[in-house]
């Protein structure tokens, strides 16, 4: 297991912390490094990070301010067991930033960390944060968080959302209780959701998209210069030659940052928002977002994708890792702190890339 970027609380998990680590060094996972052939998804956040394992258990490290990795201590810079998580065995986990939710494996949705904006569903005069996951939501299949809100998507394909409602984004005209998880209206049969900064996506069975929330740089597919936010999901037309014959029979994968999105179709690469960093991998630094779905160059066809706030990961068919987007803290792992880099660049490892993870400026590949 490799990771690099931000280190400032030791979210690497390489044992120290630093301010960045700006090429793939080894992850430490004890003596025997038995958990490495069960861990099924790596999920990152802002100065933390998860492994989950394919038994339901989860490990965490880096900043634990807010109760993120439960009862450890303040900062954890190897991976540790997050006990309090024991009782369950998760099977899905979700976080953007210091909010932490998962699924449980008998569709129960849990919440720790974080409260402060409401964003686990509970009223923060009450809680303000806890080490102490909590029972948020029933019959759920998935979760999503952004910075400071979260939305469920139930098993009878309704989503449910709650946190913070300064954008939109929890696509209610009417938010008297925000932090309570409420029904996104008119919306069903929704298959898939992502949760970026400040805006929500969700794709349905039938293969549309909707968005809600902030679009200053054209996230929910529509020019910012007509719309700068929507509090009810509106259509994303995905207007792209390639994308014409999408059938219900293509792979789909659905991925925000902060401002930009990603959708994996088949083996294919395309995205939308923000480009100040090259989060949409196209060539140049003249486009500084696109409300238009454009195709991102991966040269080769992808396997799975990571967003991560403003950078991105994949891995192709044949195993290459490759990063593109910000840079600054040197998460894209070419062993610079080059600010941007505006198409994929292949990161060699070992061997094969297997799971991939990337956060607010840091990233893990398992090989």
């Amino acid at each position: 297991l490799l990771s690099w970027g931000a280190n400032s609380y030791g979210q690497l998990g390489q044992g120290r912390k630093c301010e960045e680590v700006r090429s793939p060094n080894n992850v430490h996972l004890g003596t025997d490094g038995s958990i490495l052939n069960k861990i099924s998804n790596i999920e990152v956040g802002a100065n933390q990070s998860f492994l989950l394992l394919n038994d339901g258990t989860v490990y965490g490290c880096g900043l634990n301010s807010v109760g993120q990795l439960g009862d450890t201590n303040p900062e954890e810079y190897n991976f540790v067991k997050l006990i309090s998580l024991s009782k369950y065995k998760i099977i899905q986990l979700s976080c953007k930033w210091d909010a932490c939710h998962a699924i449980t494996s008998d569709g129960l949705c849990i919440g720790w960390g974080a409260n402060t904006f409401g964003q686990l569903g509970i009223n923060p005069n009450q809680i303000k944060q806890t080490k102490e996951p909590i029972v948020l939501c029933n019959n759920t299949m998935q979760v999503a968080a952004g910075l400071r809100h979260s939305a469920v998507l139930l098993k009878n394909g309704k989503v449910k959302t709650a946190g913070i409602c300064r954008r939109g984004q929890l696509g209610r005209k009417f938010c008297a209780e925000e932090y309570k998880y409420d029904f996104v209206e008119d919306l069903e049969n929704i298959a898939t959701i992502a949760c970026g900064q400040n805006f929500t996506l969700a794709l349905t069975t039938d293969r549309k998209l909707y968005g809600w929330g902030c679009n200053k740089f054209g996230q929910l597919g529509i020019t910012p210069a007509g719309c700068q936010f929507s509090d009810i999901p509106l259509p994303i037309e995905l207007v792209n030659p390639l994308l014409e014959e999408i059938t219900l029979n293509d792979f789909v994968l659905l991925k925000c940052g902060w401002t930009h999105c990603i959708l994996q179709v088949g083996e294919k690469l395309f995205a939308w928002g923000r480009n100040n960093y090259g989060q949409l991998g196209i060539s140049g630094n003249n486009v500084p977002y696109s409300h238009t779905v454009v195709e991102v160059l991966t040269g080769e066809n992808v396997k799975s994708i990571a967003a991560g706030a403003e950078h991105n990961l994949l891995i192709t068919e044949n195993g290459l890792l490759k990063t593109w987007g910000w840079n600054e803290h040197g998460s894209c792992g070419d062993g610079t702190n080059n600010c941007a880099i505006y198409q994929p660049i292949v990161i060699n490892t070992p061997s094969k890339a297997k799971v991939i993870g990337a956060g607010s400026a840091h990233s893990f590949c398992l090989f």
